[in-house]
């Protein structure tokens, strides 16, 4: 099932109506029962930066304080940082270390996946960024809570907040291939959105939500 929140400012994106991220909001989604005792997850979303102005800005996060998590960051340098814990308390990460450097006012599709079988994959518009093995073990489920968090990282670091705007955040409950990936990213390349360009003027300003208009916002929660 699909799930969906309200929050921030609602932006006309080239794909369809996205979310303000202004450095100092975020939305959280409570998961579906897929994703809650899931043990293979996909973090999806397209993404464009205003800046990289903090050591990490996270574009999607499924954590727990240290008990569980799967995040995926960008670093002041443009680059991924993606990390998340095993069922045997192994952290599996690579931070920093990808082939992809991001560029602020561009357009870009993120994504992350892990499963026991294949470890951890990022993704830049659908070519891989960079991997890890992992230790082969399924991810640890987290159940109804933490919340899944568009643009922030609770509950031990609630103020690496994104500055820019997401569209179509999702999370699915198994690992996708590199050609599923690749065909969600498919608007990025046919766009050809590689020009940086000025990010566009919010439709309502709600000042993270708390007045204004609301639209819903796409960060699904997708499960099989």
């Amino acid at each position: 099932g699909n799930d969906s929140a309200s929050g921030g400012d609602s932006v006309a994106t080239p794909y369809g109506v996205g979310r303000v991220f202004g450095g100092s909001n975020d939305v959280s989604v409570t998961p579906s029962a897929a994703i809650q005792g899931a043990g293979a997850l996909t973090l999806s979303a397209f993404v464009m930066f205003n800046s990289f102005g903090l050591s990490y800005q996270t574009v999607l996060s499924r954590a727990a304080s240290t008990d569980g998590f799967f995040d995926l960051h960008v670093k002041s340098s443009g680059q991924l940082a993606i990390y998340v814990k095993e069922t045997d308390g192994t952290t599996t990460f690579y931070d920093g270390t990808g082939a992809h450097t991001l560029s602020a006012g561009v357009w870009y599709h993120l994504s992350a996946t892990y499963s026991a079988a294949t470890g951890l994959v990022g993704y830049v518009n659908g070519v891989v960024d960079g991997t890890a093995a992992g230790g082969g073990n399924a991810l640890l489920a987290l159940g109804a809570s933490p919340a899944f968090t568009v643009g922030n990282n609770p509950p031990l670091f609630g103020s690496r907040y994104i500055n820019g705007v997401v569209f179509d955040a999702r999370c699915y409950s198994y690992a996708l291939e590199q050609s599923q990936i690749a065909d969600i990213a498919e608007p990025t390349i046919a766009a050809q959105l590689f020009a940086p360009q000025t990010i566009p003027v919010p439709v309502s300003a709600g000042g993270g939500g708390a007045s204004g208009t609301s639209a819903t916002t796409n960060a699904n929660d997708t499960s099989s």
